[in-house]
């Protein structure tokens, strides 16, 4: 879902000018990073356990988004514009979102690949486990299986649809 991620930050960055709001370019690049940067844990689950997702770290939870977002206001803050510092958050945020609307689309009836939340929305209080979630995705061969891909229709057309948007408002937006 990385495409997604980038796509709904790019997204996010250009329904900004509704407001507005005009971003540098480096200020659009650093709001796509961010809203694909807590992914980056996936290396460590190449090094621990298998079987165990990556959504299970604190860098998967409302706390720990505000905790990077926190590092990188102190960090770098000062060297974007107000308006990218909350731009940053929100598309760390939106991350959250993506990852856990397989579970909503679930809900909805759409699709039948997960039935339990991707994300500990609750963090330190409450924590969901993924292991059974992991499980199913192991049974169906994993996220770039084509198993996988008609598993989870919705959220793979709902993948599409973000990237074809931002490839449209990044062709024709300008």
């Amino acid at each position: 879902m990385i495409l997604g991620h980038l796509a709904f930050s790019y997204i996010l960055t250009q329904v900004t000018r509704l407001f507005g709001w005009e971003l540098s370019g480096s200020e659009i690049a650093l709001v796509m990073i961010a809203g694909s940067l807590i992914d980056l844990d996936l290396f460590v689950t190449f090094f621990i356990k298998k079987g165990i997702s990556h959504r299970n770290f604190i860098t998967h939870t409302p706390l720990g988004v505000f905790l990077i977002w926190l590092i990188f206001m102190v960090s770098l803050g000062q060297y974007f514009s107000f308006e990218a510092d909350i731009l940053v958050l929100m598309a760390l945020l939106g991350h959250l979102v993506m990852d856990d609307s397989g579970y909503w689309l679930c809900r909805l009836g759409l699709q039948h690949i997960d039935n339990c939340s991707r994300i500990s929305w609750l963090y330190p209080f409450k924590r969901y486990n993924n292991i059974g979630l992991m499980k199913r995705l192991g049974d169906v061969g994993g996220f770039f299986s084509d198993k996988y891909l008609k598993v989870a229709k919705a959220s793979n057309i709902l993948e599409v649809l973000l990237i074809i948007i931002a490839f449209s408002l990044f062709t024709y937006g300008r």
